[in-house]
């Protein structure tokens, strides 16, 4: 499943041999890029070039010697079927694809996803520009094409890009995508996306029904990533009680384990964190109890897990009457993980307040400046 593994493409790229050169620049909306470097090395490691295939390929999440290379015999929400040069047949499930490579792809395609791993959205959008989509007469290329388009829209709308920040526009975008390619193995991204712009465009029911369905998926993981995105819209509400109901059942459902569910009960305690920092002080010193747990378990290379965490951290050190420790917090998202835009502009909100409460008025202005300029659609810069 491509769509956790750029945005917020955490549950596979964070599995895959891909986290560590390329989560610097993962969501960066062109911004800097600290190891650009990397990034060449990875795009030929893992095969992302502009060059014609020979074959088909399939890139599993851990990659290596799980990517499969043959000709892919079926797709569907679920599987992919791919035989072979000696004519076996293997079957992945979907929830383990990181992306794939069809031998046909046209080579805008191919740097289509180059830039969307690389967080250029834009990019993506001119590259398929380039695409002559009548020519084409594979339904699974003119799918991958379709994705592509509606992810990258959705993922500028989502980041308040200022030509194409229509949120409302996005989501029928990914609406087509969906009904035009209801086999598409991208189906659960694209019910993934439409919760979040349903969940940005504070259309609570909608959410729920996306989030609903994307938990109708067959696999554990995805079950509880749908649970996690259930409490985390919660949170957007300001339910902090009702969010921790749904975060505490993925903490405590013990029914599977493997590293995709882990993480899915990762991210639910910093969730549970970030909702103790919302309520009582005594609560907050517990998340901050909790997170020093959390830390000693997360993958340095997990950024947007990372991110979230500081973050809920912060908020936890502030509600119990410790700004400095809030500010070091805050900082160190604002610092190590800038790629997480919405983390990233959350943690520039507070520390406003709190450079202002230690009297730092031009740290206050700068954290100010920064979340205007960087983010001037997000729902933070709109508290201000």
């Amino acid at each position: 499943m491509l769509n956790s593994n750029v945005n917020h493409y955490g549950t596979l790229l964070s599995k895959s041999h891909l986290t560590l050169p390329f989560v610097h620049c993962v969501q960066t909306g062109n911004k800097t890029i600290r190891m650009a470097s990397f990034i060449v090395i990875c795009i030929q490691i893992t095969g992302l070039t502009a060059s014609a295939a020979t074959f088909d390929q399939v890139h599993h999440i851990d990659g290596g010697k799980n990517n499969l290379r043959g000709s892919i015999k079926s797709i569907s929400r679920q599987e992919i079927v791919i035989e072979s040069s000696g004519g076996q047949e293997r079957t992945v499930a979907v929830n383990e694809v990181a992306y794939v490579e069809f031998k046909k792809d046209p080579v805008e395609l191919r740097a289509a996803r180059r830039d969307m791993f690389s967080g250029n959205f834009r990019g993506v959008l001119e590259k398929l520009d380039k695409i002559d989509k009548p020519s084409i007469n594979q339904p699974n290329l003119i799918a991958e094409i379709d994705f592509y388009e509606a992810l990258a829209i959705a993922r500028l709308a989502l980041t308040g890009d200022d030509e194409h920040g229509n949120q409302k526009a996005a989501a029928s975008k990914v609406v087509e995508f969906r009904s035009n390619h209801k086999d598409s193995f991208h189906y659960y991204d694209a019910v993934e996306v439409l919760g979040e712009l349903a969940k940005t465009l504070e259309l609570w029911p909608a959410a729920n029904k996306f989030y609903k369905d994307l938990e109708s998926a067959p696999w554990p993981d995805v079950k509880l990533q749908a649970i996690v995105l259930q409490g985390n819209a919660m949170v957007a509400q300001g339910e902090f009680n009702k969010a921790l109901e749904f975060f505490e059942r993925v903490r405590n459902d013990q029914t599977e384990s493997g590293p995709l569910v882990d993480r899915q009960r990762q991210l639910a305690t910093v969730g549970v964190i970030y909702c103790h920092g919302h309520l009582s002080s005594e609560d907050a010193e517990k998340g901050i109890t909790v997170a020093a747990d959390v830390l000693k378990m997360a993958s340095e290379s997990d950024f947007q897990l990372l991110g979230r965490l500081y973050n809920a951290l912060g908020v936890c050190y502030a509600k119990s009457g410790q700004p400095k420790d809030a500010i070091l917090s805050f900082l160190k998202t604002d610092i190590l993980f800038p790629q997480e835009r919405e983390t990233h502009a959350e943690a520039l909100y507070r520390l406003a307040p709190l450079w202002d409460n230690i009297n730092r008025k031009d740290r206050a202005l700068r954290a100010r400046s920064s979340l205007k300029t960087m983010y001037p659609e997000s729902k933070w810069a709109k508290l201000l």
